[in-house]
């Protein structure tokens, strides 16, 4: 069916994070995809009353991850965490903070900028990705890095910290004994955790070189894209480590010494930001729902584009990627900050050097 301005329906999910996580959100649309294509079996839908009706789901409210899964942590492991924590900053400055990036409690204004890349450099990247046996999501954390290593002169950057979303849905049994309608696939809850990475000076030292001395014109330099691979392989190195653990020794297990959050919150703004940079991917979602759900017909729906945005979360990382794809479509890449923390220049910047090398990339795959 050829699509008109009337077919398309913009629809957002807008939440909370201690409601639900980025996942959450991927799961929400493939299920109304599913429920719509089951309706349009029956004809074409009538939304001339666009109230939506839910029935009581207290019942079935999904669990804290804990409830589900044992989450062990061993002694190093908290010593380490408790250390990191509540160690004198000022005593133990670390070139991996995000002095840059100073933190400031307003205004608790967001700001975003995207971009797009289409389905054919899209499947480029990801076959080079393979080839180099990474992922998307590593290379992006490695692009990120590449260009604030750029932009940020060595006074003010010396190295970087950031971090990356691990799906816990993974780890967790299907229908426990306790909740035995609990799907955790299906379930839309907060089941996330994250991976650190850093960066070291001489590893920040090494790319502002390389990238000095084949200076292409905004382009990646040979040299300088055989580093970034390099730093790529790092990072999906980690996180699959990550998740060889499993729930062991996951920062999630190390919440409930935590007594009270609120003053925990307090503490964490009035302390040096730690991350530079957080990456989230959601990964690919289907186009169409499941077969035999009225694909092909004339009522049918089907996903065309597909964004992420999370809004400012003061304490964590100064820039927030977030990342989506439709199948047989565009990749979107997402980048959120604090209103007046950071310069636009430099956001402008950074999200162009990741478009262009993206493409560049894509090309050359």
């Amino acid at each position: 069916m050829e699509c008109t301005a009337s077919d398309l329906v913009d629809l957002l999910f807008v939440w909370n994070h201690p409601h639900a996580d980025g996942m959450s959100g991927k799961i929400f649309h493939r299920l109304l995809l599913k429920e719509l294509n089951m309706q349009s079996l029956h004809g074409p839908p009538d939304f001339s009353n666009s109230v939506l009706e839910f029935s009581d789901s207290s019942a079935k409210f999904p669990p804290p991850i804990n409830q589900l899964a044992k989450l062990p942590i061993s002694p190093s492991f908290a010593m380490k965490a408790l250390w990191d924590d509540y160690k004198p900053s000022s005593l133990f400055k670390s070139p991996l903070q995000a002095d840059w990036a100073p933190i400031s409690c307003s205004p608790y204004r967001s700001r975003f900028q995207i971009f797009d890349i289409g389905n054919e450099i899209l499947l480029n990247v990801l076959s080079a990705c393979r080839e180099r046996k990474t992922t998307l999501t590593a290379l992006l954390n490695a692009l990120v890095l590449t260009s604030l290593s750029i932009h940020l002169e060595e006074s003010k950057a010396r190295a970087f910290a950031c971090s990356t979303a691990i799906d816990q849905r993974r780890f967790l049994p299907p229908n426990p004994p306790n909740y035995p309608w609990m799907k955790p696939k299906e379930t839309i809850g907060n089941y996330v955790s994250l991976q650190y990475h850093e960066f070291g000076t001489e590893l920040v030292s090494q790319v502002r070189s390389e990238a000095i001395q084949n200076n292409t014109g905004g382009e990646i330099s040979t040299g300088l894209l055989e580093l970034i691979w390099s730093i790529s392989k790092k990072v999906r190195n980690e996180i699959q480590m990550r998740l060889n653990m499993g729930l062991k020794n996951d920062l999630v297990g190390l919440m409930k010494f935590v007594p009270d959050w609120k003053a925990q919150f307090k503490s964490d703004v009035k302390k040096p930001r730690k991350l530079s940079w957080f990456m989230t991917n959601l990964g690919t979602i289907e186009e169409k729902s499941e077969p035999n759900l009225g694909e092909g017909g004339e009522n049918a729906w089907s996903i065309r584009r597909a964004q992420f945005t999370t809004s400012t979360e003061i304490p964590i990382g100064a820039l927030i990627f977030s990342v989506m794809s439709v199948k047989n479509g565009e990749l979107v890449v997402a980048c959120t900050w604090q209103d007046t923390v950071l310069e636009e220049n430099l956001v402008a910047s950074v999200m162009t050097d990741l478009e262009r090398w993206l493409t560049q990339i894509g090309g050359r795959a």
